[in-house]
């Protein structure tokens, strides 16, 4: 077994730095401003070939520079990026079949990264795009491009409307109703196929919910989760889980008669990319009842039965979660530990509170190749 050796040149802090990870998993404990995000979010993208989630590939370089580039052992596994004359950053992705050299994985699959932030700790409290932006990245990694090819599409085409919507309101006479009612169809036949994947997740999740209290001990019953998606008359709409219908075939006029509306507001007022959901338990939101502990473990109950279905479904699966140890009393971390972590393939973790007893920990300092 091959220790993952990582170089990284201007990635983040980091403006030339050689680091060796342990083959088996460990907590990164070391003070803020020590490059522990900057670490795990190349693994990250060398995993995934995706930025560390919330942020773009740009903003990885190092301030000043205008090229980064993470490289391992392995001549086949490395991220390249240059900012090009024009001032698009242009990336370079490479990967090797597999990592059997590496992890002990001893699967033919490339593992699914399953991410913990601390921002996640007000998913439910942040607004509706960023709480897309979470739930969309773990359903991409749930459903791979089942999900994600229908994702990136509906993005093509909303970009795609609302160009022509800011096109017709500077000069309504180019607008051409047949390619109105085309886009129109097609980001919401796109969005059929996102709805029925979140709605398939969410039940999945809601049956589950229950067992939530006793992980934290509290007199909290009747978890409900609710979607919020958009009509196509741009108002929205809140689904019931366990008796939903969409309608795939829609009369042109439907697009014709929003058409002024979304001309009116500059903005394309249906699809999945307008989703909303919220969490309940005993019909109050959970961002106003949960300890912000206790939030953490929900976002982390959540992505974790994300994992068990990955699991069943025979992938190996990573966790990388960065200061996930903030606010955790002792029983509490020993609940994440057991519950989740001790079940993983592989997971990095970072800290800048005291580790638990018994956890292989590294600082930055020992990670490093001299």
């Amino acid at each position: 077994m091959t220790n993952l050796k990582l170089n990284l040149h201007n990635w983040r802090i980091f403006q030339k730095q050689s680091l060796e990870f342990p083959n088996e998993s460990f907590l990164i404990f070391d003070t803020n401003g020590s490059g522990k995000t900057s670490l795990i979010a190349a693994l990250y993208s060398l995993l995934s070939s995706q930025s560390w989630p919330g942020t773009k590939l740009n903003q990885n370089l190092r301030v000043g520079e205008n090229y980064f580039g993470v490289s391992t052992n392995d001549n086949s596994w490395s991220l390249t990026g240059q900012i090009s004359p024009s001032g698009r950053l242009v990336t370079k992705y490479e990967k090797p079949e597999n990592l059997h050299n590496f992890f002990a994985l001893n699967s033919e699959k490339w593992p699914k990264v399953l991410t913990y932030l601390p921002t996640d700790n007000y998913w439910f409290a942040q607004s509706r795009t960023s709480k897309l932006s979470v739930l969309d990245n773990l359903l991409g990694q749930v459903y791979t491009e089942k999900y994600s090819k229908p994702l990136a599409q509906l993005e093509k085409l909303v970009k795609s409307k609302a160009s022509l919507i800011k096109l017709c309101q500077e000069d309504s006479s180019r607008a051409d109703m047949t390619l109105v009612q085309t886009l129109s169809q097609q980001i919401y036949l796109e969005s059929i196929v996102i709805w029925n994947l979140r709605i398939e997740f969410w039940k999945n999740i809601q049956t589950r919910l229950s067992q939530f209290s006793d992980w934290i001990e509290s007199p909290l019953k009747n978890w409900r989760i609710e979607i919020e998606i958009s009509l196509l008359s741009g108002q929205k709409s809140k689904l019931n889980l366990e008796n939903y219908f969409l309608e795939t075939k829609i009369d042109e006029k439907t697009w014709l008669s929003l058409w002024p509306r979304e001309l009116a507001s500059g903005k394309v007022l249906f699809g999945a990319q307008r989703d909303d959901f919220s969490i309940s338990s005993n019909h109050l939101a959970v961002e106003n009842v949960l300890s912000r502990g206790e939030m953490r473990l929900l976002v982390l109950f959540i992505k974790n039965l994300a994992r068990e279905y990955l699991k069943a479904s025979g992938e190996k699966v990573f966790w990388l979660l960065d200061d996930v140890f903030n606010e955790f009393d002792d029983q509490r971390e020993s609940l994440l530990v057991k519950s989740i972590l001790a079940d993983t393939d592989y997971f990095v973790a970072t800290s800048t509170k005291k580790p638990l007893l018994g956890m292989l920990t590294k600082s930055i300092s020992d990670l490093t190749i001299s």
